[in-house]
């Protein structure tokens, strides 16, 4: 990963972009809803598997590279706060 989680390996964009961003909202409305759909990390809470709605996307999302949280990239955002 790189580019602060947008950016997959290869160079791609991890999510499809911002006509997308719906999805997300759907999410989190439902959080506030209290729908058990989360999972803590060390940055806060991420959809927990199957629980962001990804219906008709034209390309697939690879969950685990999106939500992933390379310690590496964490520590030298962290410190960048100095």
């Amino acid at each position: 990963m790189s580019e602060g989680n947008f950016v997959s390996y290869q160079g791609k964009f991890l999510w499809p972009g911002f006509g997308e961003n719906a999805r997300v909202l759907d999410w989190i409305f439902r959080r506030i809803d209290n729908e058990d759909i989360a999972e803590p990390t060390a940055i806060g809470y991420i959809p927990k598997q199957d629980c962001l709605n990804l219906d008709g996307l034209s390309k697939t999302i690879n969950m685990n590279e999106l939500f992933s949280l390379p310690k590496d990239f964490w520590l030298q955002e962290v410190t960048s706060f100095n």
